[in-house]
């Protein structure tokens, strides 16, 4: 084979998978833009089911992002506990602090030691649970869902056996019948 036969072959089967390519593409495009319309649409009719997945995310992904404001609000510091603070003042009623206890592991994941790994498990089971709860609130049936579930299929079996009867007398086909039969 020459090599202008080759590279026609090539440049073929290039554009041809290039289009193909394209049309995937565009169609998952397409597809991807469709569900992020509906996801929009969702957010905005259930702003507190959103709220909870997305602290519950939010918990979940990056659980030292929430801990460390608290931790430093209620006074554990990088370099120690915060004089005057509340965790100051818990301390000084616990008098000589063990290594294992949970003030000694706050205090540890405040400045960047072995409490880090404790207080991002118990944060993080903390958005589990918020996030939980955003989700079995979809499965929760509202007071009248399943009311207006029966009204619906109730309307739907009337508007069919009247159809069927309207097809049975012969109104529902080709022409009204008994304009026919009375001419």
């Amino acid at each position: 084979m020459s090599n202008i036969a080759v590279k026609r072959t090539t440049t073929t089967a290039l554009s041809t998978s290039g289009k193909d390519f394209a049309g995937a593409t565009s169609a998952s495009m397409r597809l991807v833009a469709d569900k992020s319309k509906k996801a929009a649409e969702w957010a905005v009719a259930n702003p507190g089911k959103t709220a909870a997945f997305g602290a519950g995310a939010a918990l979940i992904a990056v659980p030292m992002v929430v801990a460390a404001p608290v931790l430093g609000a209620i006074g554990f510091g990088a370099n120690g506990i915060i004089a005057g603070s509340a965790a100051a003042g818990i301390q000084s009623g616990i008098g000589s602090v063990v290594a294992p206890s949970i003030f000694a592991t706050l205090q540890s994941a405040a400045a960047g030691g072995y409490g880090i790994a404790a207080v991002s498990a118990a944060i993080q089971g903390a958005g589990t649970l918020v996030a939980s709860v955003g989700a079995m609130s979809l499965f929760r049936k509202k007071e009248n869902q399943g009311d207006d579930n029966a009204a619906t299929e109730l309307n739907e079996e009337r508007a069919l056996s009247k159809k069927a009867d309207q097809e049975d007398s012969g109104h529902g086909k080709d022409g009204d019948e008994s304009t026919t039969a009375t001419l």
